[in-house]
């Protein structure tokens, strides 16, 4: 597979791991806040509260990886654009 190939599927997916934190972020607060006015809400889509906590931490983990391999696959085009930064303050201050 080619670098830009690659580079499009770990963004994909970093996409969709993000989608998933926010939707199991969103179902938490909902949780909580059905619970904090007196409900009893024990289920959401046959998933437990315990459940959903441990769901959103494991997708958060998975975004992670996928943000560092990002980053790793990105590093020399970071590391390029941080010279020619630097080299444009250089000039603008002489």
């Amino acid at each position: 597979m080619t670098k830009p190939r690659v580079n499009y599927w770990i963004d994909v997916l970093m996409f969709l791991s993000l989608i998933l934190v926010a939707i199991s972020g969103i179902v938490l607060f909902v949780f909580r806040m059905l619970n904090a006015k007196g409900g009893n809400q024990e289920l959401f889509l046959g998933i437990t509260n315990h459940y959903w906590l441990i769901l959103h931490y494991l997708f958060v983990i998975i975004f992670v990886i996928f943000i560092i391999t990002h980053f790793i696959l990105q590093w020399y085009l970071t590391k390029d654009m941080r010279k020619r930064i630097l080299k444009l303050k250089k000039k603008a201050e002489i």
